[in-house]
């Protein structure tokens, strides 16, 4: 008999877990967000020396894309705890059939399953 849905026990693991998934992510850009403000400073500070400058430059743009990524990750965890709130966690969003149990404890912001070859 395939599962329906997760029990609310299980329900609560994945809300704990995208919670804490959550607040590393939110520390994480925290922490890149300074250190792009302290490039900020170094760069309007700084005589521009092309080749010190040019790595730094870079790097700058790493942690913007870094950023991008996490602020794209944090959206993902707010709408899979949206989605406990209304009752639809845990199903594909294009099947309607439940994810995994396992796949939700690895990825639990995910909202596709990983169909199996035959």
């Amino acid at each position: 008999m395939k599962k329906t849905k997760f029990s609310k026990k299980e329900i609560k693991e994945f809300s704990n877990l995208l919670k804490k998934k959550r607040k590393k992510n939110t520390e994480e850009l925290k922490s890149i967000n300074s250190i792009i403000s302290d490039q900020k400073k170094y760069i309007a500070e700084s005589d521009m020396n092309f080749s010190s400058d040019a790595s730094k430059i870079r790097d700058k743009e790493m942690l913007k894309r870094m950023r991008t990524r996490m602020v794209r990750k944090d959206k993902r965890y707010n709408d899979a705890l949206d989605r406990i709130k209304l009752g639809t966690y845990g199903r594909d969003i294009r099947s309607g059939k439940m994810i995994s149990k396992d796949r939700l404890l690895v990825k639990p912001e995910a909202t596709r399953s990983i169909m199996k070859k035959k």
